[in-house]
């Protein structure tokens, strides 16, 4: 068995997530099998397993839904290595926000994503590519923000 560069699994996982985010199911569920094998056979790389913990996450709640029994993950691991990254640290909050609200955990949201826009203004990244993300991350964040501020105030 040969060794997986970490750069060449990394990128799978970032391929993965696209599928995901553009909510391809079919595409989405054969990326992960590849993953899992290209994930297994790497060298060692804590902040790709932490990515990809993250990532692991998003498929489950575009496969199962937002059925907050169905949906878990043991996001201790994933926080000791997301702290050395502020993209990690970013994706990591706005994934812990969704994992909050999918558990009706609004406030708890509400933080996690306020989070957000000081990672992503630290994350070094091109003009245009970082007025896109900023502009696409803050209407999600914002959104999230909002809907969780509604129902607490209806509860």
């Amino acid at each position: 068995m040969s060794v997986v560069k970490s750069e060449e699994a990394g990128a799978k996982v970032v391929e993965w997530y696209n599928a995901i985010v553009s909510r391809s199911y079919e595409q989405a569920i054969l990326l992960k099998e590849e993953v899992n094998r290209l994930v297994n056979e790497m060298e060692k790389n804590d902040k790709i397993i932490a990515y990809y913990s993250l990532v692991d996450y998003r498929h489950n709640l575009l496969i199962k839904g937002y059925d907050k029994n169905a949906v878990e993950t043991d996001f201790k691991r994933i926080e000791e290595v997301a702290h050395v990254d502020n993209m990690l640290k970013y994706f990591y909050y706005f994934v812990r926000g969704q994992n909050e609200y999918v558990h009706e955990r609004y406030r708890s949201a509400v933080k996690l994503f306020s989070k957000l826009n000081g990672y992503l203004i630290n994350y070094k990244m091109n003009r245009k590519r970082r007025t896109f993300t900023y502009t696409r991350v803050g209407v999600l964040s914002t959104q999230s923000i909002l809907n969780c501020r509604f129902l607490l105030g209806a509860s």
